[in-house]
């Protein structure tokens, strides 16, 4: 029997198991079991996607919440979906693939996968949680806008993460982490809304916009080099104190700083008073202006160093003189956000 002739066989059988519950229900008084109805009507919808679409079968159903891919597929509602298995054998995920899939809740992202392409998860307001392979190598735009309800976003891979609109990146409810091993450039997002941020490689903000305007963002950690804005209090620096960083506490910068990263514009700044900067580089990698402890109302209240022969050089560098009491070692650091 072929597969379209085995499925229709299913979508009948759904059915009759239909007409069937609906008359136990109604001889109980109707309204006991409209959970498990909708369960049914959503594994029938997804069998005659299966019939119609025979090449775009990921897994079977075997719940009446696991679902195919929907790539540009208009046979179902695709509001009902809350599981996707992605097929091991599929190289990319298509644009607006899953966009506006609001009941998401779980997609696995298998290894076979080397594209995620614009709009795929747009507006998956649900999706908790995404980790993207290392074997992606392009992100597209607006790829996960809008996934208000990510607590933990992971890239593994080392494609560039950058934003070709100043809101691409907006997603987050607030909590977790948002976490790339790649390089990320011009990531001009008002919303990226975690309480960690964390970047393996480069961040290179300069002609960007904010790294993140959020209340809740509490950490910021950048292996690599961070390029920020060359000119004071522009708008396109790691933080801009228009935006509300009121309980940041820790920065750490594992390389080189270029620019003048967090900075007062023309208000107070408004990131947390125990706030912190953890410099890694072995050498002077900033100047005091650059991190903005010459300026009214900046309230970094330390910057440590790895290494003592680099605070010596810290000591003994004349930017630096005025400030010397806000220079330690890390070593010495014991709060919380040790690394």
């Amino acid at each position: 029997m072929a597969i379209a002739d085995k499925l229709q066989t299913v979508a009948f059988g759904v059915i009759d198991v239909r007409i069937a519950l609906n008359e136990f229900d109604s001889s109980l008084g109707s309204g006991h079991i409209n959970t498990l109805d909708d369960d049914i009507r959503s594994i029938y919808r997804a069998t005659i996607v299966f019939m119609q679409n025979p090449d775009r079968i990921v897994r079977s159903v075997n719940s009446g919440t696991t679902v195919s891919a929907l790539c540009n597929n208009s046979n179902i509602n695709i509001s009902d979906v809350k599981k996707v298995i992605i097929k091991n054998e599929m190289t990319s995920i298509g644009s607006s693939c899953f966009e506006n899939c609001t009941n998401l809740i779980s997609v696995n992202i298998p290894t076979s996968i080397t594209s995620i392409n614009n709009n795929a998860f747009n507006n998956c307001t649900k999706l908790p949680s995404i980790t993207i392979p290392s074997s992606v190598t392009s992100i597209g735009t607006n790829a996960f806008k809008n996934c208000s309800n990510l607590i933990n976003f992971t890239n593994l891979s080392t494609a560039l993460i950058s934003a070709q609109t100043n809101d691409a990146w907006s997603c987050g409810n607030g909590t977790g982490i948002f976490e790339t091993y790649g390089d990320v450039k011009r990531i001009g997002s008002q919303n990226i809304n975690f309480k960690q941020i964390i970047i393996h490689g480069n961040l290179d903000n300069n002609s960007g916009y904010y790294l993140s305007r959020s209340s809740t963002l509490e950490i910021i950690k950048i292996g690599g080099n961070l390029t920020a804005s060359t000119s004071k209090g522009a708008v396109n620096a790691l933080l801009n104190t228009y935006g509300p960083e009121s309980n940041l506490k820790f920065i750490e910068v594992g390389g080189t700083i270029t620019g003048y990263p967090i900075q007062n514009g023309s208000g107070s700044s408004y990131i947390g008073s125990n706030c912190i900067f953890h410099l890694k580089y072995n050498g002077i990698a900033c100047t005091p202006s650059q991190i903005e402890l010459d300026r009214g109302g900046t309230r970094v209240s330390k910057v440590y160093v790895d290494s003592q022969s680099v605070l010596n050089q810290y000591l003994a560098n004349s930017d630096w003189a005025t400030y010397s009491s806000k220079l330690d070692l890390w070593s010495n650091y014991t709060g919380t956000y040790k690394s």
